[in-house]
Order: structure tokens, then C-alpha cells, then sequence
């Protein structure tokens, strides 16, 4: 059976572990689509896993429990690093960030842990590595790998060219914005790209040349519309547009770049932790100040400007507020909470 990284799961899970349900900017968000789009498994035990995911981060469910006293006063007190009694702005965002950073470090040791385990379901003869033949054998799930040809990709990834991949090379592959060889990729893939497809040697791709191959494996007429399916082209032109920044029907270098393998703060790029965390810090400011849930208290605070004094570290807040607000005060860090229950 198909073996695959599930790119899909991580990328849910960081959405909603960063907390930016109503925040999340449009180039996550697109991040997010680009990806479901181009992968897919028919794996009924992924798709369970996935269901099984959404539903234990269903983190709304907890307003619907009264909070813990004694957890809302030592959540409070390990907040309060300045121990005057008090949370001051600062002091909540450097919690919030520090809960992102954590985050994005799990994550990171994740996709090790699960390359290792994607590589030994590959690997015929258990040598730890991979040869090329085990890695054109298909059995393994390769983003990219019909726009690539995998010797191609193989070729990429053996950074020592041993002939062999192990999986601290693999990793590059199968979660390239989380192996530190982001860049080298996008390049590499945009080349790639850029050979296979642009039928005009012009430096740029145009939708019709970036999907044409979709109907060349069909044996079909790139040159003409007819035939291709009508739910794809819709995706591929609501996804080609995006990307296609200064709409002049192609993309350039830097598009092309962006469209097979978006930046995100995982490498270097994208928003920083503190412009990722921005959102959720006005919310629970405002529900602080206001008595009621973020999800509310956002709305009334949707005026705030970003360099108002409310975001900027000069409110104070008692643990009384922390109480009256409960279990919101707790959902807001959720992650911290979560680290303390986990076993030594």
C-alpha cells in the first residue's frame, strides 16, 4: 500500500494550535489550500486519524465546562513572571509566543519521528536508507513526484550522492519547510518546473503550460480545454490566480517559486511568531477588559489600532478577571496546559 507524510494533518494542527481561527491571514490560508490540493490519499485510516484529530482539538467544547479555580490561579501565577500579582500585556505575549515556539519545535521533531517511520515502510531490504529502486518503486508518497521525476527528486535529496537517501536526508522531501532546506528546494523545484513546462521558453508559466501535464499523462490535447475536468480547472484557476500577483496571466521566478512550495514561518518566511500571536493577544486583552468570551470581546475590539496602548504592554489584570473570565483564560493556552499533563 501507498505510504505517505501526513502534510495535511500537521498543517490543521498548526492552524488551530496557533490559535488564529478568525486571524489566520490570507497567505495561510492559502498555504493550507495549495497543500490539500496537491495531496491526497485514499488511505480510509488516514482520514479516520484525521476526524479522530479534529475532534480531540475540538478546543471550543471547553466553554462548555466551568473552569477549574485552582487551575486559573496557577496558570495565572506561572504568567505572572514579574510575580507583582498582576498580568500585564507583555507578559501574556510573551506566553502566547512562547506557546507557538513550542509549538513549531514539536512539530518540527514530529515530522523527524514520522520521516523515519515513512522511510522503514519503504525500505525493502531494512537497511535504514534508501536506494534508488525502493524510491522509484512508488511505494512511497512524494509531494511533487508527478511534476518531478523521482530520479530527479532522489538526486536532490542524496546530499552526499552515496546512491543511498537516509532519512535525515529524506526529510527534506517529505517536509522540506521543516528540514532547513526550504530554499534549495523551491529553487530546485521551480527549475524542475520550469524545464518540463514552459513550452515557450520564456521564463515564466502560464496555467495552461503549468497543468498541461495533467492531460499529457491523459494523452489529450494540451492546446485545447476540452476534456479536462471541470472540478480541477476550477481549482487549478482559483489557485493559479493567487499566486499570479501582478495578474498578468503567468508566473514569474518568485511566483512560480511561491505557488510549488509557499513560504511559512517554519522557514523564515511568512509572519512572525509575534505578527502570528497579534491577533489572539487583542482578543484576549479585550476579553480581559471586557468581561466576556475573546470571541465577543474581538468584535468590540476589531477598532483597536495596532499601536493603541491596550496592545502594547500598559493594562494590568488581576487574577479576579482570569477567574471571571475562566475557561476561555485557560483555552487561550491550551498548549501550556497540555505540556504540564504530559508524562515525564
Amino acid at each position: 500500500p501507498l505510504v505517505a507524510p501526513r502534510r495535511l494533518m500537521t498543517l490543521r494542527t498548526l492552524a488551530v494550535a496557533l490559535l488564529l481561527c478568525s486571524g489566520r491571514s490570507d497567505n495561510s490560508a492559502a498555504t493550507v489550500d495549495s497543500t490539500d490540493a496537491n495531496f491526497n490519499t485514499e488511505s480510509a485510516e488516514d482520514e479516520l486519524a484525521w476526524d479522530e484529530m479534529d475532534s480531540d482539538l475540538a478546543w471550543d467544547d471547553i466553554d462548555e465546562v466551568e473552569a477549574d479555580p485552582a487551575t486559573v490561579r496557577a496558570l495565572f501565577e506561572r504568567l505572572d513572571v514579574s510575580r507583582d500579582g498582576r498580568l500585564d500585556v507583555a507578559e501574556l505575549q510573551a506566553a502566547l509566543e512562547s506557546q507557538a515556539r513550542s509549538y513549531f519545535e514539536s512539530v518540527r521533531a514530529s515530522t523527524t519521528y514520522e520521516t523515519h517511520a515513512l522511510l522503514g515502510a519503504a525500505d525493502a531490504d531494512d537497511d535504514g536508507t534508501l536506494s534508488l529502486p525502493e524510491f522509484e518503486a512508488g511505494r512511497l508518497y512524494v509531494h511533487h513526484a508527478d511534476q518531478v521525476e523521482r530520479p530527479d527528486l532522489f538526486a536532490f535529496a542524496d546530499v552526499d550522492a552515496d546512491g543511498q537517501v537516509a532519512p535525515s536526508e529524506l526529510h527534506a522531501l517529505l517536509f522540506p519547510e521543516w528540514s532547513g532546506r526550504a530554499d534549495a528546494f523551491r529553487a530546485f523545484l521551480r527549475e524542475r518546473v520550469r524545464a518540463a513546462h514552459d513550452a515557450d521558453a520564456d521564463g515564466r508559466l502560464t496555467r495552461r503550460e503549468l497543468y498541461g501535464w495533467r492531460q499529457r499523462l491523459r494523452g489529450e490535447d494540451t492546446a485545447e480545454d476540452e476534456g479536462e475536468d471541470e472540478g480541477l480547472a476550477a481549482e487549478d484557476a482559483q489557485r493559479f490566480e493567487w499566486h499570479d500577483g501582478d495578474g498578468d496571466g503567468a508566473l514569474d521566478e518568485d511566483e512560480l517559486g511561491e505557488f510549488l512550495l509557499p513560504r511559512s514561518t517554519a522557514d523564515g518566511g511568512g509572519e512572525t511568531l509575534q505578527e502570528l500571536t497579534r491577533e489572539e493577544l487583542r482578543r484576549l486583552v479585550a476579553a480581559l477588559q471586557l468581561g466576556m468570551l475573546p470571541e465577543q470581546a474581538g468584535r468590540f475590539g476589531e477598532g483597536m489600532e495596532r499601536d493603541d496602548p491596550n496592545v502594547q504592554g500598559e493594562d494590568h489584570f488581576g487574577v479576579e478577571q482570569a477567574l471571571a473570565l475562566g475557561a476561555p483564560f485557560l483555552r487561550s493556552f491550551q498548549l501550556l496546559l497540555e505540556e504540564d499533563e504530559e508524562p515525564p
